[in-house]
């Protein structure tokens, strides 16, 4: 019985994946900017919220709503827009920050509402980039083989494969991070300045969402 996927097909799938995730990006922008904020946790948090986005989209493409969201520009549109102000919003927020108060306990771990927040955040933000769910639509489908049973399980699949090595990938890039930036993390006086910078990174991917073009 043939498999569901085409070994040599799934290799290189693979190496572009690991080529596509490999390269910076406003995803892994966030899960360093987030690592930086709130060390480890927040960071893997982060990945996971990201990669659950991306599990989502799979979904998505798999029932056909990428498609109808591809072919709208006013749904592609409202959604891109919704995202951006989002962002922008929560840059805004962090960046207005009066006080930052670090406790002993939060250096190795954040509150059950902090992680719901952190892991929330990334995947709000990966579920409103329409530009994810066009990037499904185009690529995913080279590497689906029809002769091979389900297309719908074969995108499944695909899509599940991206976010595990998004997630792998992204917890090599925390943990660099977070050995780099070791001192700054666990700095109280640098508390604030890291809430704002992480402010402003979600800023400046909010303009990035609202000045992408549906093409």
């Amino acid at each position: 019985m043939k498999g569901m996927i085409d070994p040599t097909r799934l290799t290189t799938y693979l190496i572009t994946v690991i080529a596509l995730i490999s390269t910076p990006g406003p995803g892994q922008t966030l899960v360093v900017t987030q690592s930086i904020a709130g060390g480890h946790k927040a960071g893997i948090l982060t990945s996971l919220g990201l990669s659950t986005g991306t599990l989502v989209h799979t979904l998505a493409a798999t029932l056909g709503l990428s498609t109808i969201l591809a072919e709208s520009a006013i749904a592609f549109s409202v959604i891109k827009y919704f995202g951006a102000i989002y962002l922008v919003y929560l840059g805004v927020k962090a960046i207005l920050v009066q006080e930052y108060r670090l406790s002993e306990s939060r250096v190795t771990q954040v509150t059950l509402t902090e992680n719901r927040r952190i892991f929330t955040t990334a995947l709000v933000i990966s579920v409103l980039n329409p530009k994810e769910i066009l990037f499904f639509l185009a690529f995913l489908p080279q590497f689906i083989d029809p002769g091979r049973g389900s297309i719908a399980l074969q995108f499944l699949l695909l899509g599940f494969i991206l976010a595990a090595v998004g997630v792998i990938l992204e917890f090599l890039l925390i943990l660099a991070t977070c050995t780099f930036m070791q001192r700054l993390i666990q700095s109280a006086q640098f508390a604030a300045w890291r809430q704002r910078i992480a402010g402003a990174v979600f800023v400046g991917l909010g303009v990035h969402l609202a000045l992408a073009s549906q093409k």
